[in-house]
């Protein structure tokens, strides 16, 4: 796999969302067939509705045989019983939303969970205690989020593609579900279709 870094956001994690779009389509005229977003803004209600403009560069993506795959958000805190929406852009129906997992492969407290029939969780990865890269002097640390949770997907995808070079949009998508963990025990609003497995 080749990587392709598009900086969107400032230091401090800020920005504004026609950079995240210009980002995605930056990526999608590079090329790029896998386009993991770790960015997300809260939705405040189903009513509220998606990006028109997320969803047509989700769609750009798609004819062009690539996927995004966005972080749905760690707005919830389903200790103290409190469940949010996917975020946006993971929210928008052509852009694939990931939740994150504990170790255990419950899910997460921070996760946030599919409400609107058009904000789904999609799929799950690991996405507590994560080691990641950080901007530190240490320059690693351990982290939690959907955020940590995309990027395995993302990387799975990957895999997938390199066994196949036939995939990519719909079919990649397709072959992301045949290849997840699923349990009928399990809720889909929380899980999506459930763990991807890495190609044997």
């Amino acid at each position: 796999a080749e990587l392709y870094v598009a900086k969107v956001l400032d230091q401090n994690g800020r920005g504004m969302e026609a950079n995240v779009l210009a980002g995605i389509e930056w990526a999608i005229n590079q090329g790029c067939q896998v386009i993991s977003v770790s960015i997300e803004r809260g939705v405040d209600s189903c009513s509220t509705g998606y990006s028109t403009a997320y969803e047509a560069a989700g769609l750009r993506a798609i004819q062009q045989n690539a996927l995004v795959i966005a972080a749905a958000g760690n707005r919830s805190r389903r200790s103290a019983g409190i469940q949010r929406r996917v975020s946006a852009p993971a929210n928008t129906p052509s852009i694939v939303g990931v939740g994150a997992i504990r170790e255990s492969g419950h899910v997460a407290d921070f996760s946030n969970r599919t409400f609107c029939k058009y904000g789904e969780v999609d799929f799950v990865a690991p996405g507590v205690d994560v080691f990641s890269s950080d901007i530190t002097r240490d320059q690693y640390r351990t982290r939690n989020g959907t955020s940590m949770a995309t990027p395995h997907v993302a990387g799975i995808a990957a895999l997938l593609m390199e066994q196949d070079s036939g995939l990519g949009g719909y079919s990649l998508y397709s072959r992301l579900k045949e290849l997840s963990l699923m349990s009928s025990e399990l809720d889909p609003a929380d899980y999506g279709h459930g763990l991807p497995r890495a190609p044997a």
